[in-house]
C-alpha cells in the first residue's frame, strides 16, 4: 500500500467509527489495477464484444436484426432477400450459416431460421425463429 493510501486510512479512522468503513473503501479505490467496474453490466459487455468480433458478410448476420424484404425464385431454389440493421441487403439460401444460427427453410411467405445462443448463465439455447415478409400489425419483425 502506498504512503498516501496509508495516510488516508489513518485520517479517516480519526474521524470516528462510522466513517472508518466508508473511508477504507475510498482508500481502496485509488489502486484500481486490472479490476473491472463491479457496477458495469456483464451482459452489455458481452453484447458489445459480439458486435466487434463478428465477421464480414453473411457469416456476421445476427438473426434478431434481420428483416425479410422478399423472396426470389431462382433455378437453384428460393432465395431470401434480407436487410440487416445497417440497411445492407443480402441474399440467403437454405442452409446458409449466419453468426448465431442458420437458414432452415425458405417459403414464399417467409423464412425460418434456427437460432443458437446462450442465456445469461451460459447455458446453450436453441430455437426456431420465423420471419414473414408481410408482418401483420403488432407482430415484431
Amino acid at each position: 500500500m502506498s504512503a498516501r493510501g496509508l495516510a488516508n486510512r489513518f485520517s479517516c479512522a480519526a474521524l470516528g467509527f462510522v466513517f472508518v468503513a466508508a473511508c477504507s473503501a475510498l482508500a481502496g479505490t485509488q489502486d484500481t489495477g486490472n479490476k473491472r467496474d463491479p457496477f458495469e453490466s456483464l451482459l452489455r459487455e458481452r453484447a458489445n464484444k459480439a458486435i466487434i468480433d463478428r465477421p464480414v458478410g453473411t457469416f456476421g448476420l445476427v438473426i434478431g436484426t434481420l428483416r425479410v424484404n422478399g423472396i426470389v425464385k431462382s433455378p437453384n431454389g428460393l432465395l431470401a432477400l434480407v436487410t440487416n440493421s445497417t440497411g445492407r441487403t443480402y441474399f440467403l439460401r437454405e442452409g446458409d450459416r449466419l453468426y448465431d444460427g442458420s437458414v432452415e427453410k425458405i417459403s414464399m411467405d417467409g423464412v425460418s431460421f434456427h437460432e443458437e445462443g446462450k442465456d445469461a448463465f451460459g447455458k446453450p439455447v436453441e430455437h426456431q425463429v420465423n420471419k414473414r415478409i408481410y408482418s401483420s400489425p403488432g407482430e415484431q419483425q
